[in-house]
């Protein structure tokens, strides 16, 4: 059973991954078809990423507290709401408000999944199922690179509706995987005779206030505001590649391949990550991946062609791979069950309003200074966001030691 509840798990990782492919990956490049500016793109993925940053924390505690709802019920009915403002994007074509409005409610409502597929595993493996989280998380990277090697070129040959088609598509299959999941769960549970810890909420006596854990855990809230410097290139990249290659010569297909590379790349250190955190702790994995965010960033600064996009694309095994890994790990280690909930939560929210500041200025620096400006300040954020990881990493854990 523990190997199906795997495979389950590593379906909804690898399809969730997917949806976002679409609609995220390739905004610019459907948003400039219908006349947006860059800056107007920004504006799009910062109203979502607001969005989620707000309403977020609201809809996971729903999640923890409700005895109506299962929690795969709200993953489904989540996407299904992603599905729906997704639809409107075959129809909606030009500089419009309604354009706009519909590509940031899919966007801002998908932000919702994230903290609800995380909880799945916590709470999956707090029943007894332990799944090898590495694996699961490097099939994400799997499906975002599937989508993307091809996306670029579909969108070349048949158009702009192919960014909704592969969200709905993938958003289908998410369907299917969490489906196959809730269902093995409740044979697994059934003969064990177990309760249902994973689908109802469940009390646990050391859960403890958002506002006792910040008291409690100054070092580790520092911590995470690298978090916010260090995904700020992140965003950059995801939602202006295509600005920042078409001047190289680069081209949607191009950038399709690029998103694929950097996504497949992932795939071994993200399977391994099990092994090399039995090797070597948290908290120098986290620091040892400050030098693969760095490198990124002096490479695609330093490009003169699409060459050594594709090279900087690479040493995402380096960064981002080794990085999210590790700090699931990170918080685990170092905090009580009731803490790491919450500062996995934290973690999400530092992401996401990276992803608010970057497109904010993101797009206002391409209309303003250009394209090197904005790759240039991707190099300087990054670098703050390492020397904060340098510097608390060690201080975090000790502070939250038990």
């Amino acid at each position: 059973m523990k190997n199906k509840l795997t495979f389950d798990y590593a379906g909804i990782q690898m399809t969730y991954t997917m949806m976002y492919a679409g609609i995220g990956a390739f905004i610019s490049v459907f948003l400039l078809a219908n006349h947006f500016s860059n800056t107007e793109i920004g504006l799009v993925m910062s109203a979502a990423n607001l969005m989620t940053v707000l309403l977020q924390p609201s809809v996971a505690d729903f999640a923890d507290r409700t005895k109506k709802f299962m929690l795969t019920d709200l993953i489904l009915l989540i996407a299904a709401a992603v599905g729906l403002f997704t639809a409107f994007l075959f129809f909606l074509r030009g500089h419009s408000i309604l354009l706009f409005v519909f590509y940031v409610l899919a966007m801002g409502v998908h932000g919702f999944l994230q903290p609800l597929v995380n909880s799945l595993l916590f709470k999956v493996e707090a029943a007894g199922y332990h799944l090898n989280f590495g694996l699961c998380r490097a099939m994400g990277s799997v499906g975002y690179a599937a989508v993307t090697g091809v996306l670029g070129s579909l969108i070349e040959k048949f158009g702009i509706n192919m960014v909704p088609a592969a969200t709905e598509i993938s958003l289908a299959m998410l369907a299917g995987m969490v489906l196959l999941m809730s269902r093995h769960y409740r044979q697994a549970l059934s003969s064990n005779e177990a309760k249902d810890p994973a689908f109802v909420r469940t009390e646990q006596k050391d859960d403890i206030s958002l506002t006792a854990f910040i008291k409690n855990n100054i070092p580790f809230v520092i911590l995470n505001t690298g978090v916010i410097f260090l995904f700020f290139h992140q965003y950059i990249i995801s939602s202006f590649m295509i600005q920042i290659i078409t001047p190289l010569g680069g081209d949607s297909a191009q950038m399709g391949t690029m998103f694929s590379l950097s996504a497949a790349i992932e795939v071994p250190a993200m399977i391994a990550a099990g092994i090399i955190g039995r090797k070597f702790n948290s908290c120098q994995l986290l620091k040892f991946s400050m030098f693969g965010f760095i490198l990124k960033n002096v490479l695609l600064f330093l490009a003169k062609s699409t060459f050594l996009v594709y090279v900087s694309q690479c040493t995402q095994m380096l960064g981002y791979a080794l990085f999210y890994p590790a700090m699931v790990q990170y918080i685990g280690e170092s905090m009580s069950k009731g803490e790491a909930v919450k500062g996995q939560a934290l973690f999400t929210i530092m992401m996401t309003i990276a992803g608010v500041l970057a497109n904010l200025t993101g797009g206002m620096i391409l209309d303003t200074v250009g394209v090197r400006m904005l790759v240039l300040s991707c190099l300087v954020t990054v670098i703050i966001g390492a020397v904060i990881f340098f510097v608390m990493t060690d201080r975090a854990w000790k502070g939250n030691t038990k």
